[in-house]
């Protein structure tokens, strides 16, 4: 099997994947095949790409398994709050999560800055009352439940 007919079957295949990761994986699969296009063994070829289309797939199934399982953890963890209060900011975090799994299209949390300003704990210290206000303050609405109580 040539380079081309090998890529021309990978974008087809790549119709058995969810259609929100199907852009994705048609993109690494023609970066893929560009960069492997003069690759004089085509047997290679075939394996870099059938590789990297199952690591997709392991892409696809860990995400969807990270988010089902932190959504049965923090509903679990949650079970017993019946202030509204509460209750109204656990479903705003909820959907400030959700909001930026789909614009980064990555479920995991993003890294949070530290504020101007504001520095690393250094081992054995301890920060004043102004660092600690600071560093609580700073925290988007998307972390507070993975905050170590």
């Amino acid at each position: 099997m040539n380079p081309r007919a090998l890529y021309k079957f990978l974008i087809r295949e790549t119709l058995k994947l969810p259609t929100e990761t199907r852009s994705y994986y048609i993109r690494n699969i023609r970066n893929g095949f560009f960069q492997h296009a003069d690759e004089p063994d085509p047997e290679r070829v075939k394996q870099i790409i059938s590789r990297a289309l199952e690591d997709a797939e392991w892409e696809t199934l860990n995400e969807r398994k990270y988010i089902l399982d932190q959504t049965r953890s923090l509903f679990r963890a949650n079970k017993d709050v019946s202030d509204p209060v509460e209750i109204n900011r656990y479903i705003l975090e909820a959907e400030a999560r959700l909001t930026m799994a789909e614009h980064y299209r990555n479920p995991y949390p993003r890294p949070v800055n530290y504020p101007k300003g504001m520095y690393t704990k250094k081992v054995g210290k301890s920060h004043g009352k102004a660092m600690i206000k600071k560093s609580q303050q700073s925290r988007p609405a998307y972390m507070k439940s993975l905050d170590t109580k």
